[in-house]
């Protein structure tokens, strides 16, 4: 080991080193010279070839199964994500989710209300958790004009809906 702390370092980069300026020049020109190959690793993937889905008409709802993957360590359980869309001014009727869901939204703004909780707003950029055995009694795209557009992942019992119409859940199968 030599005086830099740097195994077989060349001599004039001893002397470079020993002030802050050569210091900040070297780290500087080793920075700008890698600059160029990571923005390349960087890039921007290829846009997708699916065709741009259909608009939603008024008060539509669509959900997209996303990816689906088993859910690792729980036998018999997946882990699932969906893209939500809402129509202008669509409503969700009121309906149960039989597990805890995590979402963000996309694009838009919706009204929601679980049991006897006040109604919140979620807007575009924010997250929300959707919780399990609560009924959904509230839940609508505010825009009259615009879409909503969420994701929300799911980790569930294989071949299990996501929600269920009503105000409760199901009885087990006996």
């Amino acid at each position: 080991m030599n005086e830099a702390g740097i195994p077989g370092a060349p001599v004039w980069f001893h002397a470079v080193m020993r002030t802050r300026r050569g210091a900040v020049s070297v780290l500087g020109a080793i920075v700008f010279a890698l600059l160029p190959a990571c923005h390349a690793a960087m890039q921007p993937a290829p846009a997708a070839t699916e065709p741009p889905a259909t608009p939603l008409s008024q008060g539509e709802i669509r959900r997209t199964l996303v990816e689906s993957r088993p859910a690792t360590g729980l036998p018999g359980w997946e882990t699932r994500l969906y893209l939500i869309e809402y129509g202008p001014g669509a409503v969700a009727p009121l309906h149960v989710h039989p597990v805890v869901g995590v979402g963000r939204v996309l694009e838009g703004s919706f009204a929601s209300a679980f049991g006897d909780e006040p109604l919140v707003q979620v807007n575009a950029g924010q997250g929300f958790v959707d919780p399990p055995g609560v009924p959904h009694r509230v839940f609508r795209n505010v825009s009259q004009s615009q879409p909503l557009r969420f994701v929300i992942a799911y980790t569930i019992r294989a071949g299990e809906q996501i929600f269920y119409p009503g105000a409760s859940l199901p009885a087990p199968p006996q």
